[in-house]
């Protein structure tokens, strides 16, 4: 339903609808040809127009203002900056405005009120039947395109991260794929295998079915961080013995890489409220990304130390340190982003250990910084609060999601 077409003004008001449709069709962002719809509006339609969008991490701020006297415009925008913050109602615009008349009319998008237009005529009262049904129709209409817009955009992502994982998983998949099918070759070759080369390639088999199992497991972590349902089993953990799995694991991989690997941690640190089974994760992810980047020779350490924090008191602060060659400035920006790989070096693995690292640490309310520079090697560290630091304290076992 629109205006009524039985009047000339209502026939102008069914010209601007037609023409801010499409100015915002025109637009590959559409929040860019906003400033155009209070300019099509006004004198058409009315005397003055308001489109205000406070500005979310999905649309851009916009404070939209045209009015039939040169000068006002640029006056109510003056009148209006840094006053609203909020959407507060209807007419707390108005007010604003120094006007008792006219309508404000919210605008809609993504189930949420995202932003009001406020109409008036040169009276200050633009408040009849068809005048609301107008004003409502063009901020219904405002809204279907920013909304359709979003959608568009989000879906393209979508595909565009699809895309990018199969290619990733295929690609990842094909080595251990290839080398058990050339492992199941060789055992079926009519040529009696000894028993000690047949349990090399038992051995060869079962690092590649769990290497398989590893990105399985990213990409289900994947799909659960997207949409914000992490599972954790928080209880009261000891920080020496999540060290300690993390140590047993990763000492015979710095070993046969050259690396020398060591764990800093004191015996009496107090216990933290964490999933140990997540923290572990999040530790290996940033112990793998670390070995990986570092040249034979080198050294990656692990620590744990109590710390203050000012927000939530006793708290200990983990840290993976390298003597690599550190991150280049343009890539630190993009290091925890899904399926990202430097273009300094070989490209391995699926891209997505650093970007669950950082959703196990978030998952527990805390965040994953890195401090690099190049030839200066890479710390990734985050702060978790000891136990009694938290209103809940530590949990004894039962799920908990982030």
């Amino acid at each position: 339903m629109g205006p009524d077409l039985g009047t000339a003004t209502a026939v102008a008001q069914w010209r601007v609808l037609a023409e801010v449709g499409q100015a915002l069709s025109r637009c590959a962002r559409p929040e860019m040809g906003l400033p155009d719809v209070a300019g099509l509006v006004v004198p058409q339609a009315a005397n003055w127009c308001v489109l205000y969008l406070p500005g979310d991490n999905e649309v851009a701020a916009t404070l939209d203002v045209a009015h039939v006297e040169m000068g006002r415009a640029e006056e109510i925008r003056g009148r209006l900056r840094g006053r609203l913050t909020r959407l507060e109602g209807d007419r707390r615009l108005l007010a604003e405005l120094g006007v008792s008349g006219g309508q404000v009319t919210p605008v809609r998008f993504g189930s949420r009120t995202r932003g009001l237009l406020a109409l008036a005529s040169e009276a200050g009262d633009l408040e009849g039947a068809g005048d609301l049904e107008f004003g409502r129709a063009l901020a219904d209409r405002i809204g279907l395109e920013l909304g359709c817009t979003l959608a568009y955009r989000q879906t393209q992502r979508a595909i565009a991260a699809g895309e990018l994982a199969v290619g990733i998983v295929s690609h990842d998949l094909g080595n251990p794929l290839a080398t058990i099918q050339i492992c199941a070759n060789a055992l079926l070759d009519p040529r009696p295998q000894p028993v000690a080369g047949i349990r090399q390639i038992a051995e060869i088999i079962q690092r590649s079915a769990a290497w398989m199992q590893q990105i399985r497991r990213d990409l289900l972590d994947r799909v659960h961080l997207d949409t914000g349902g992490l599972p954790l089993a928080r209880e009261s953990t000891a920080v020496s013995d999540v060290m300690g799995t993390v140590e047993k694991m990763f000492l015979p991989v710095a070993g046969e890489q050259g690396l020398e690997f060591a764990i800093e941690c004191a015996a009496d640190l107090p216990r933290i409220d964490a999933d140990p089974g997540r923290l572990q994760q999040a530790l290996s992810n940033l112990l793998g990304n670390a070995m990986k980047f570092t040249p034979a020779g080198g050294r990656v350490v692990l620590s744990a130390r109590a710390v203050a924090d000012q927000e939530r008191g006793p708290a200990i602060r983990f840290a993976v340190s390298d003597t690599g060659p550190g991150i280049p400035e343009q890539d630190l920006p993009h290091v925890f982003d899904w399926f990202w790989h430097s273009q300094a070096g070989e490209r391995t693995g699926t891209g997505l250990g650093l970007a669950i690292a950082r959703g196990v640490i978030e998952a527990h309310s805390a965040h994953l910084m890195v401090e690099s520079a190049p030839g200066g090697g890479s710390t990734f560290w985050f702060t978790l609060p000891a136990c009694g630091t938290r209103a809940e304290g530590c949990h004894g076992g039962i799920e908990a999601r982030g």
